[in-house]
């Protein structure tokens, strides 16, 4: 998705009064817009074209589908980091906790590359915005429901968001967001997932003066594992007037090297994305520890 731009106006005297009224002053027109998406979190995903909501089954489900948390069932810990201006996000970090075998918690946070929000003219400094979105994941397994395995989810996200230009800022009061989840696995060879993301559809606003806000995009997807080795994935992101299919693949050589590769289509371009695994032999109480690389990012994961 497109980032929010701003109109741009004459520049009446560059003090915070001057860039919170330009601000006001266009809120009208913005409100209407979506706000930009972090929509590919997690270099692993990224490695399978985004396509990852019915994968789901590594630390970072509490982004792209926090039901799978409770049939996930063991601590599992993650940190990314993106190169480049490509992504949305900078760093990606969600630590989750089972309780039992039927619910599941997690805390994760990311934080944005700055983007440019606008330009006032005859100045060349533009104005920035800054994200940052901690959230909390819940999830519930559903057994004896129906044959295989069906879990439900929910995120409740607190974001934080700020505009600055040149040594002055505002602070946007952003509404607590709700993401919406399902994962049902067949059986070993079968998945599907569905996330509802932003379902409330919460408001960024300056002095209670909505500006922009975040648009309900629903992602329903399928993953087929015809053995141990490959898994197959496509995801569907419905959003407003524009849809996207996600398409990866993941082949695993031997138990510690992984390859994927995938097809990442979202906002009218297109490009190919790969990655690839290295599993370290598990030490102590760890059960696994795995670094994932793709050409834009690079992850640690740790499952204990």
């Amino acid at each position: 998705m497109n980032d929010v731009q701003i109109a741009r106006l004459r520049n009446p005297g560059g003090t915070r009064r001057v860039l919170g009224l330009m601000v006001l002053l266009l809120a009208a027109i913005q409100i209407g817009r979506p706000a930009p998406v972090s929509a590919c979190v997690g270099a692993r995903p990224l490695g399978m074209g985004g396509a990852f909501i019915a994968v789901a089954d590594d630390a970072n489900v509490p982004y792209w589908n926090p039901a799978a948390l409770a049939l996930i069932r063991t601590r599992q810990a993650t940190v990314a980091y993106v190169g480049g201006d490509d992504i949305n996000y900078k760093w990606f970090g969600s630590y989750s906790q089972p309780f039992g075998q039927q619910f599941a918690a997690a805390a994760s946070i990311f934080t944005w590359n700055p983007r440019i929000w606008g330009f006032i003219p005859g100045d060349p400094e533009p104005i920035e915005f800054k994200y940052t979105r901690p959230w909390v994941s819940m999830a519930m397994a559903l057994p004896n429901v129906t044959k295989g395995e069906l879990a439900i989810g929910a995120n409740l996200s607190f974001g934080q968001a700020e505009l600055t230009w040149r040594n002055e800022k505002e602070t946007l009061d952003v509404d607590p967001g709700l993401d919406l989840s399902a994962i049902y696995r067949l059986n070993e060879q079968w998945s599907f997932g569905l996330l509802v993301q932003d379902v409330n559809e919460p408001e960024m606003k300056l002095n209670g003066t909505p500006v922009t806000k975040w648009m309900r995009n629903i992602r329903p997807g399928i993953a087929f594992r015809p053995n141990e080795q490959l898994t197959l994935a496509a995801d569907i992101y419905l959003f407003t007037e524009e849809d996207y299919i996600m398409l990866g693949a993941e082949y695993w050589i031997n138990e510690q090297v992984g390859v994927r590769g995938g097809m990442y289509s979202i906002g009218g371009t297109e490009w190919p994305t790969a990655g690839a695994s290295y599993r370290f032999t598990p030490e102590f109480s760890v059960e696994g520890a795995t670094l994932d690389f793709e050409y834009w990012a690079a992850s640690a994961t740790f499952a204990f």
